[in-house]
């Protein structure tokens, strides 16, 4: 294929000089050494460096039973040429066999075979050193601290069981590290059953801010009730808790304080930062208006990594979802997670204020789950509208219709919602819409069709 492509450019351009045709393998690598300049030239599997690989192991294996043909081939090399075209021949063959059949040799390290080159792959293999670098917060063993309300499990099972109270032989530690790091005294227990040769380097954090003495009392399996109070200074910024009303205030905020940081801490640079969230699909839509529309000075250069595939196209998300509407509970959350698509609001014209909008009004008017009480009867229970879309809905309209001096008294037994404008009954309308058009569609998907109908 390359000579053909360089034959098809030289008929073209009546020339074909100075191009480069790498394997995935190759380019791959290439990719590597750009980010890593220290990384070697050639892998340990790439064919040159296999083939001394092989020369120098296969000696060393030629006494087992599996290897006993090529005991006969090179019984009479006493030069060991035939040994180098030998391994010559394999590394070529194993090089084959990664590129066109990888799933054999993984296959081979599983030990599903035991043939001579089995073998041979598994010793070669073998050898290749595997180095995991681990964020451990503590410098002592921490994997079977049990936080406070674990032990108050155990010590609840223990007395309806006559036992005698074990919560004296757990220790809480860091309480912190007890109640927040459970995942991670798995992964730690599960490295440790593993082996191997540890060489720890733990640095203890300097300085006299809040977040470096919570680092410390981690560090060191502190649990900092027992000590002597600290007084910490009144700008120290290290560690901040900032209280938002939603995602959109907290991408404000966030903005806000890193420019504020940027004048603040000379050297800072955007490349330095990494900002994390339990759920980063949920803020896309937020950075992109925020971090997405500043100019200027504003501007701080930005990416969103680690999305999902349907969190990069979450049209996907929201097809995904329609397609499961007959099942749907029509819970809150997840019919506002859909106006967070940007092809929906632009469907029902709403803005991001619209949508923050939204979200306050579902909130207030206490809205659950269910479109109306006949849904919720379907469903096998009580024909009951409380917290249902058509119940807070009509909470809304009522809030709208009626005057403010009147929104404190029900009305046909509904209570109306008072904070509502007359220029954001349009957004209120968009929402009538949107559920009004899911609704009508979890009926269409609930009929059973052919597969011509569907």
């Amino acid at each position: 294929m390359a000579r053909w492509i360089a034959h098809q450019l030289a008929q073209r351009n009546g020339i074909s000089a100075r191009l480069d045709f790498p394997l995935p393998a190759r380019f791959l690598w290439r990719v590597l050494q750009a980010w890593l300049p220290a990384a070697p030239d050639v892998t340990r599997f790439d064919q040159g460096a296999l083939l001394w690989r092989v020369y120098k192991q296969l000696p060393e294996l030629l006494d087992q039973s599996a290897f006993a043909p090529l005991t006969r081939y090179l019984a009479d090399d006493a030069s060991g040429l035939k040994l180098y075209q030998l391994a010559r021949r394999i590394a070529d063959l194993f090089n084959q066999y990664l590129v066109l059949r990888p799933d054999l040799v993984l296959g081979w390290e599983q030990g599903t075979d035991q043939h001579w080159q089995a073998v041979l792959w598994c010793a070669l293999a073998g050898r290749i050193p595997v180095h995991l670098f681990f964020l451990n917060p503590c410098r002592e063993y921490w994997s079977d601290l049990v936080d406070e309300r674990g032990q108050a499990r155990r010590r609840a099972r223990a007395q309806r069981a006559g036992r005698p109270d074990p919560t004296g032989l757990l220790d809480l530690g860091n309480p912190l590290l007890a109640s927040l790091g459970h995942a991670g005294q798995i992964f730690l227990d599960q490295l440790l059953e593993l082996g191997g040769l540890d060489h720890d380097h733990f640095v203890s954090p300097r300085g006299d801010g809040l977040l470096q003495r919570v680092q410390r009392d981690l560090l060191e399996l502190v649990d900092p009730r027992g000590l002597e109070p600290q007084i910490i200074a009144r700008d120290d910024p290290s560690l901040q808790f900032h209280s938002t009303h939603g995602p959109l205030r907290e991408i404000q905020v966030l903005h806000d304080r890193l420019l504020h940081l940027f004048e603040r801490l000379d050297g800072l640079e955007p490349r330095d930062i990494i900002v994390m969230a339990p759920d980063i699909d949920r803020y896309a839509p937020y950075a992109e208006a925020v971090f997405g529309a500043a100019d200027g000075p504003m501007r701080i250069p930005w990416s969103i990594a680690d999305r999902r595939v349907g969190g990069e196209r979450p049209v996907l998300d929201a097809v995904r979802f329609l397609l499961t509407l007959p099942s749907s509970r029509f819970e809150a959350s997840e019919l506002l997670s859909l106006l967070e698509v940007p092809a929906l609001r632009r469907r029902f014209e709403l803005d991001h204020q619209g949508l923050e909008r939204i979200r306050i009004w579902v909130r207030e008017s206490e809205v659950r789950w269910g479109e109306d009480g006949a849904m919720r009867a379907d469903l096998g229970l009580p024909d009951e509208p409380a917290n249902t879309w058509a119940f807070g809905l009509k909470r809304l309209f009522l809030g709208y219709a009626l005057p403010p001096d009147a929104a404190d008294e029900p009305c046909a037994g509904v209570l109306p919602y008072p904070d509502l404008e007359g220029s954001e009954v349009a957004d209120l309308g968009q929402l009538a819409a949107l559920v009004e058009t899911l609704g009508s569609w979890r009926r269409r998907l609930a009929v059973p069709r052919s597969l011509a109908g569907w």
